[in-house]
C-alpha cells in the first residue's frame, strides 16, 4: 500500500524555526544591571552620537556617553541550511539605565533581529513601555569606514501599549557609530556624516508630515 508523503507547508517550516533557540523567548524578569552579565567576547561598541525628537537637545550631535556593546555569546548550526549562526547579546547603557537584547549577526558588519531580554529597575521606571527601544542596521546608511550606523528609536510614552500614531506617543530617535575597535576611544561623527544625518532628518520630517 502506497502512502502519500505529507507535503511540508511554509507554516511547518516556521514552527520548526521558532522551536530552535536562536533568541531568548522573552524578558527574564531580572532587575540586575546589564554589567552583571559579562558573558561573551566583545565584538563591537557603538556610541550614541545623534539625538532628535521630543525633549531632545537643540543640536542633535551630542557626545552622550551612551553606549551599546555587542558580545558574541555562541554559535550553532542553522537546521535548514547547515550554516553557522552567531548569536550575540547587546548591552545598552545610558545614565543609570541598562538593558540587554539578544540578536544575530546579519553579516560581518551588522546585527539584526533584536529581542529584549532584560532591563534594570531604572530602565523600567524611566521607560514605561516594555518594548521601548527599536534598532535597525539594515537601512543602508554607512559611516566613512563602511560600517552601518545603528539607528535607534525610543518610545518615551507615559503608558505601556502606546505606539507610533497613537495619541500620547512621545519618542526620541537617533544614530550610533561603531568605534574603530572595542577598546578604542569614543567614536566621532565626521563633518560629512553629520551633514548626511541632517539631510536624513529633513527627509524623515517631510515624510512624517506627509503621512500625518
Amino acid at each position: 500500500m502506497n502512502r502519500r508523503k505529507r507535503k511540508t507547508s511554509t507554516n511547518d517550516g516556521i514552527k520548526r524555526l521558532l522551536a530552535v533557540p536562536y533568541f531568548d523567548t522573552g524578558e527574564s524578569g531580572s532587575d540586575s544591571d546589564s554589567d552583571s552579565e559579562p558573558d561573551g567576547v566583545v565584538d563591537a561598541v557603538y556610541d550614541v552620537l545623534w539625538i532628535t525628537g521630543e525633549a531632545a537637545p537643540a543640536y542633535p550631535y551630542q557626545k552622550t556617553g551612551y553606549t551599546m556593546t555587542f558580545k558574541h555569546v555562541d554559535t550553532f548550526t542553522n537546521p535548514f541550511r547547515n550554516i553557522p549562526v552567531r548569536r550575540y547579546k547587546a548591552y545598552l547603557n545610558f545614565l543609570n539605565c541598562c538593558s540587554v537584547y539578544s540578536c544575530i549577526r546579519a553579516d560581518y558588519k551588522s546585527y539584526r533581529i533584536f529581542k529584549l531580554v532584560q532591563r534594570n529597575k531604572q530602565m523600567k521606571s524611566v521607560l514605561k513601555v516594555k518594548e521601548a527601544m527599536s534598532f535597525d542596521m539594515l537601512h543602508g546608511v554607512l559611516d566613512e569606514n563602511g560600517f552601518p550606523l545603528l539607528k535607534w528609536r525610543m518610545n518615551c510614552s507615559e503608558e505601556n501599549g502606546i505606539k507610533k500614531g497613537d495619541e500620547g506617543y512621545v519618542y526620541r530617535q537617533g544614530w550610533a557609530k561603531r568605534r574603530a575597535s572595542p577598546d578604542a576611544p569614543m567614536a566621532e561623527l565626521s563633518a560629512r556624516e553629520r551633514e548626511r544625518l541632517h539631510e536624513i532628518d529633513r527627509l524623515d520630517g517631510e515624510y512624517e508630515a506627509l503621512i500625518g
